[in-house]
């Protein structure tokens, strides 16, 4: 999203962000937990016009977490039969739309009377593309090989310059071999699926590159990602959530080299002490996951929900007596107008009569939406926490760590019981 972007480094100022809805945010909740914390950082107030969470509760953030999923639910369920037309779409070597990867330019053909889009080689782009895989299957690095992108004038399909991003998405695209693939990114964009999960086309297109080149580079990438994977283990999830019992500051996060071996800590620069950062994660993990989907947490959950749902009967309740004295007021201005007292303003009376009863119309759809949402028991809502319980493992360190605080509220340490 180009606002949360600008936000993040910048360029605009913004005090609050207010949506419709929660899904008017991000159908997609592992980005929407990005956003958010994006926002916080920034000091940028969230608001949902309505679905409006209760302050300082220690569900809250809990629940709009719930209500984001849901809604990520029901848009995958509206999207099934789109898919399944596309599936097969693609099977038969057609291109689903949107833009050409880069490379590669949309040819219309027609079959069985109906127009479907094919991919034809652009001979510049092409040079391009065959450049960047020749250069990191030579191991050059990926930041001059963007360096040199953009000097010689290159672009991306978008008119904008190369990024290592943009280079890397080049680079594990099976379509540059020859390889039709789609269903391979989640619907947010972000996120390599499961290879299983790819949909192949029956027919090949022409390469651009060799197998034995692209085989090359996937080689040099999974290689690359390993020594990254090392790396991250030594990223703090948990920075910002453990403060010290003593001082009452957060624990910030070092690591200390021994004998060529890097070990992470947790330290307390005020009260001079730290704690092993993989016996604390260990720790911590295990007793969420343990607690999340316990019966005790899952039962304040629901009780918490249906005080929330009871809330919202009380605001329908009264939506339905506003709504009553519009319809009122309308029906006398009908009897006056019928009785031959028509004026301009009472025209203009009307009008916004009817365009206020509207808003308390979609007032009340969208709070009795918001209840039905709720509606569910025990197993739906071990479901959603389960969802959220797996997100601690994701390989997104902005995940884990978002995650982790829409979960914990805080974890308090005591120098005399270091792990």
């Amino acid at each position: 999203m180009d606002m949360i972007a600008d936000i993040e480094n910048k360029i605009i100022k913004v005090d609050a962000i207010i949506v419709w809805a929660y899904s008017r945010f991000s159908r997609n909740r592992r980005d929407s937990i990005v956003y958010k914390s994006i926002l916080e950082i920034n000091k940028v107030e969230f608001i949902s016009i309505t679905e409006p969470m209760p302050d300082d509760d220690i569900f809250s953030v809990l629940l709009e977490a719930i209500i984001e999923a849901l809604d990520e639910v029901q848009v995958r369920r509206t999207r099934k039969d789109t898919v399944r037309q596309m599936n097969q779409n693609a099977k038969r070597g057609y291109w689903n739309g949107g833009n050409p990867p880069l490379g590669f330019n949309l040819t219309k053909i027609m079959v069985n009377g109906k127009e479907r889009s094919i991919l034809e080689i652009n001979q510049i782009e092409s040079i391009w593309v065959r450049k960047i895989f020749t250069d990191y299957a030579n191991r050059k690095r990926s930041a001059d090989i963007v360096a040199e992108l953009n000097q010689m004038g290159a672009r991306t399909k978008a008119g904008k310059e190369f990024t290592t991003t943009s280079l890397y998405s080049i680079l594990i695209n099976p379509i540059y071999c020859g390889k039709l693939v789609w269903n391979r990114y989640t619907k947010s964009g972000s996120k390599l699926k499961e290879e299983s999960k790819w949909i192949y086309a029956d027919r090949t297109i022409e390469a651009i590159v060799p197998m034995e080149l692209f085989n090359t580079v996937q080689a040099i990438l999974a290689e690359r990602k390993r020594t990254n994977q090392r790396n991250r283990n030594n990223t703090y999830w948990l920075s910002g959530l453990i403060i010290c019992e003593h001082c009452g500051k957060p624990l910030a996060g070092h690591s200390i080299k021994r004998k060529q071996l890097k070990t992470g800590y947790y330290n307390c620069e005020t009260c001079k002490y730290y704690l092993r950062q993989d016996k604390v994660e260990e720790i911590v993990m295990e007793s969420v996951k343990t607690t999340l989907l316990s019966k005790a947490y899952i039962k304040s959950l629901q009780n918490f929900l249906q005080s929330f749902t009871e809330n919202h009967t009380v605001s329908i309740k009264q939506y339905d007596k506003e709504l009553l004295q519009v319809e009122k007021k309308i029906g006398n201005i009908r009897i006056a107008i019928e009785d031959g007292m028509y004026s301009r303003e009472l025209k203009d009376r009307m009008e916004e009569l009817e365009l206020q009863k509207q808003t308390i119309i979609e007032e009340i759809e969208s709070i009795q939406q918001t209840k039905e949402k709720l509606a569910y028991g025990e197993d739906e809502i071990r479901e959603q926490l389960a969802s959220l319980r797996e997100d601690l493992d994701d390989e997104d360190l902005a995940v884990r760590k978002n995650t982790a605080k829409i979960i914990i509220s805080r974890i308090e340490a005591n120098r005399e019981k270091r792990a």
